[in-house]
């Protein structure tokens, strides 16, 4: 740019966004603005992500499309393809989708020679003089697609000879099929709950449904689960034993006479320490308040679940708030003898995705309050108590 302008050249440099037609037409105006005319116009002829092309995902070729300005993407996979692609599908296992194949239309992408055998392609291009190319890869056998091209279709075709379409006959029925189950399936969906990102499904209603384990893995493996785990769930055993399922993404568990799937919680919250004085403290979901009270003053206990009244001085120091853990336990109020925090959570009917939100308080080793639940018995107030503490809990939204 130097060069040019030392010898008396005007060069100036601009950056635009090409994907937004906004940005494109505000750089052209600001051209116009400062050299009175565009003389030049180049038209990008494609730009591509850094990958091979047949590695790109129909997101990557969306985004390609959307910044060189197209509406369609139009690919050359034939009747030959499908085959190959449903063969492919069957031998490593599949649905009703994966039966069928190849879409004709997804997205921006449209395969318009679907219904067109390879021989019959071939056939046009040599009638109308078009020049054949055929990709090297395809004839290596090292890629499975080739292996059945080459090895299972000329078997296929001994015993039919019209394989071809014997299959598209079939593609096109399952296409009807496909879309028979969809309708159905959509009408299953809108008897479905969902809130605040939790998914409810009634068990009732699954399995009045012809077929409810398909009907429940199409729900389920949009949140990552398969079609094993769809058919584990619905056994009597998941459903006496409340186990819970794990996908990448999301878990789900059986609530009596309900399915509920949701994201996967972020675990157990981190630990407070809150000073024994008078005041309000912050827990993931919560505002924790504390009252320091005399007992020879006048006072009444609320009877409020989030609220709990225990001798101050028989605490150890100050209080921790944590989410429960595994093996903690307590002695609940008006027994003698240990319950496992688990098992009260079992009896409080506390859902397997909230048990993680239950604050447990904790002074010195042992367990003083499940928050909302229950006070351990040790820390109850008696004829002998001189300060109490007035412990209580604001959730942020309903947790139980």
């Amino acid at each position: 740019m130097e060069t040019l302008q030392d010898v008396g050249g005007m060069v100036k440099a601009y950056q635009s966004n090409a994907a937004s037609f906004q940005a494109a037409e505000e750089l052209v105006n600001q051209v116009v603005s400062d050299f009175g005319t565009i003389n030049i116009l180049v038209n990008n002829a494609g730009i591509t992500k850094d990958t091979l092309m047949l590695r790109m995902s129909e997101k990557q070729w969306d985004e390609v499309m959307e910044t060189n300005g197209m509406n369609h993407l139009v690919t050359a996979h034939h009747l030959n393809d499908n085959l190959e692609t449903v063969i492919y599908h069957l031998s490593k296992g599949t649905g009703i989708a994966g039966l069928r194949g190849i879409p004709e239309r997804s997205g921006k992408i449209c395969r318009p020679l679907l219904p067109f055998a390879r021989r019959e392609l071939e056939a046009y291009a040599r009638k109308e003089s078009l020049s054949w190319r055929e990709d090297s890869s395809n004839q290596a056998d090292y890629y499975a697609r080739n292996k059945i091209r080459h090895g299972v279709i000329p078997v296929l075709q001994a015993i039919n000879p019209s394989l071809e379409y014997t299959f598209l006959d079939t593609w096109h029925r399952l296409l009807e099929m496909e879309a028979l189950y969809a309708h159905s399936l959509s009408t299953f969906d809108h008897e479905l709950r969902e809130e605040n990102g939790q998914l409810t499904i009634p068990l009732q209603l699954l399995r009045a449904q012809a077929a409810p384990c398909s009907f429940l893995y199409e729900v389920v493996r949009r949140r990552g689960f398969s079609f094993h785990q769809a058919r584990l769930m619905l056994e009597e055993r998941a459903l006496a034993s409340g186990k819970v399922f794990y996908s990448a993404s999301h878990e789900a568990w059986l609530n009596r006479t309900e399915l509920v799937v949701k994201a996967k919680s972020e675990g157990p919250h981190p630990e407070l320490i809150i000073p024994l004085q008078n005041g309000t403290w912050a827990w993931v979901g919560y505002q924790i308040h504390l009252e320091l009270l005399e007992a020879g003053s006048s006072w009444e206990p609320h009877q409020n679940p989030w609220e709990a009244y225990m001798d101050l001085d028989m605490l150890d120091g100050d209080l921790r708030v944590r989410s429960w853990q595994r093996g903690d336990w307590l002695i609940p109020l008006g027994m003698k003898g240990r319950k496992k925090v688990s098992d009260l959570l079992i009896d409080q009917r506390v859902p397997q995705w909230q048990k993680d939100q239950v604050p447990v308080f904790i002074s010195g080793e042992n367990m003083v309050w499940v928050g909302g639940i229950r006070l351990d018995d040790r820390y109850k107030i008696s004829p002998a108590t001189k300060r109490i503490l007035h412990l209580s809990l604001l959730p942020d939204v309903e947790t139980f």
